[in-house]
C-alpha cells in the first residue's frame, strides 16, 4: 500500500520484486510493506534546476567568468607534523629512561 502526500492510499502492484509508481505531487510518500514502512521523498521541481550535468560556461552575477590564472602547485608545509614528531620523540626518550631507571 502506498500513502500519497495528501493522505490518499493506492495499492501498487509488485512485478519481479519491483513496485513502480509515477508520482504527481511533491512531498513524502509512505510505502507500507510486510516488514514495515519506508518513506520516500519526491521533489518534482523544474527539471532544468534539477539537472546536475556540468555546464560549458560559468556565469557569476550575470557575467561570464574568465579562465583561471595564477594557479601553481606548491608544497604545503604544516608545522603540526613536526611538533607531533618532536612530542613522540620526547615521549619515547622519557619512556626509555624511565624503564632503565635513569629517571624515577
Amino acid at each position: 500500500k502506498l500513502i500519497l502526500p495528501g493522505g490518499a492510499e493506492r495499492t501498487i502492484p509488485v512485478k519481479d520484486g519491483r513496485a513502480v509508481f509515477l508520482g504527481q505531487a511533491a512531498g513524502y510518500y509512505t510505502l507500507e510493506l510486510d516488514g514495515g514502512k519506508v518513506e520516500l521523498a519526491a521533489n518534482l521541481s523544474d527539471p532544468r534546476e534539477s539537472d546536475i550535468t556540468p555546464s560549458a560556461e560559468l556565469f557569476v552575477s550575470g557575467k561570464r567568468a574568465g579562465a583561471l590564472s595564477g594557479f601553481t602547485i606548491g608544497v604545503r608545509r604544516e608545522l603540526w607534523l613536526y611538533f607531533l614528531a618532536a612530542v613522540l620523540l620526547a615521549t619515547a626518550i622519557e619512556w626509555f629512561t624511565f624503564h632503565r631507571r635513569w629517571t624515577v
